[in-house]
């Protein structure tokens, strides 16, 4: 019985250490890595851009983006930092312009049925 216990356990070990990256179940799907949305904007306008915080005051608005404290009109990466508001930061890269958001644009909505 214990050989059995002892082989069970090392074929458990064995099959963890084969899964390679192990993904935490608990993480929203919008930040699992493949996902079609992703909460830092649109993966394929901004690879290299990530924002992380907004902070809004009376007197002053500035974000990080990739960990870095930025304020309206200065540059991150090759990107120049063009507003600031409470739905996400909008950059500039040559003449495109693309908006980074901290959560995703979709939102569930319930069926028709269920809101009446």
């Amino acid at each position: 019985m214990q050989v059995l216990a002892g082989l069970v356990l090392a074929l458990m070990i064995a099959a963890t250490l084969d899964a390679g990256e192990l993904q935490d179940p608990t993480r929203p799907s919008f930040l699992s890595p493949g996902a079609d949305d992703v909460a830092a904007g649109d993966a394929k306008t901004a690879p290299s851009l990530v924002l992380n915080a907004i902070r809004l005051s009376p007197t002053r608005r500035s974000a990080m983006v990739n960990d870095r404290s930025v304020k309206v009109g200065e540059r991150i990466g090759d990107a120049r930092v063009v507003a600031i508001d409470r739905n996400g930061v909008r950059l500039q890269r040559g003449t495109e312009q693309f908006t980074l958001h901290l959560l995703p644009i979709k939102v569930k909505q319930a069926p028709k049925a269920a809101r009446q």
